[in-house]
């Protein structure tokens, strides 16, 4: 079986009993070497599926929309600290996992949502009533999700640990990241005037 194979395999499982694959996962071997590349093709996944949604909003509320790769870049950025925070955050809170284990389980659930925020879109279109209902349950059985792997890949003793890890990584990443890119790119008023 190919590596494609058990994480197809794993993906199928995932929905119908996510500690076991969540458990699957962990033991896949995946080489180190292919976990940069595969981080790097979820972020464009995640920004093209965004793409859409952000052609929907009326202009006034982001202003003027990023090309596409500076989204990609940011993301890539924000993201590799994110993972970063998570492992170190599970550390702290008694995990033993890897850095290469918490980026695995990343880049999984990165694709998963990725994929279902695209079905979701479909569905938007087709059926926009049930297009609602679906997104809450997806979003509240992706958060389960995260509990389930991230607490495999950390071996952390409770879901709702790993949980606290990610919202708890994820604060500090976001607030840090609004520091640096205010440092990069100025106020919100643009560059000075001259």
């Amino acid at each position: 079986m190919t590596l494609w194979d058990s994480l197809f395999t794993v993906a199928r499982r995932t929905f119908r009993e996510p500690r076991q694959a969540a458990s699957d996962l962990m033991r896949l071997d995946v080489p180190r070497s292919v976990l940069g590349p595969a981080f790097v093709v979820v972020m464009i996944l995640s920004v093209l599926v965004t793409e859409p949604m952000l052609a929907m909003l009326p202009a006034d509320v982001f202003g003027e929309p990023l090309p596409p790769f500076i989204r990609v870049l940011i993301s890539v950025a924000f993201n590799i600290a994110l993972v970063w925070a998570i492992w170190r955050t599970a550390t702290v809170m008694g995990g033993e996992g890897t850095f290469d284990d918490t980026l695995l389980v990343f880049i999984f659930l990165e694709a998963i949502l990725s994929l279902g925020i695209g079905g979701l879109m479909i569905l938007m279109f087709a059926f926009p009533a049930l297009a609602g209902i679906a997104g809450l349950a997806f979003f509240g059985y992706w958060i389960y999700l995260i509990g389930i792997f991230f607490s495999e890949a950390n071996r952390l003793d409770s879901a709702l640990k790993a949980i606290g890890a990610v919202a708890i990584a994820w604060i500090v990443t976001y607030l840090v990241m609004i520091f640096v890119l205010k440092l990069i790119f100025g106020g919100a008023g643009g560059p000075p005037n001259v």
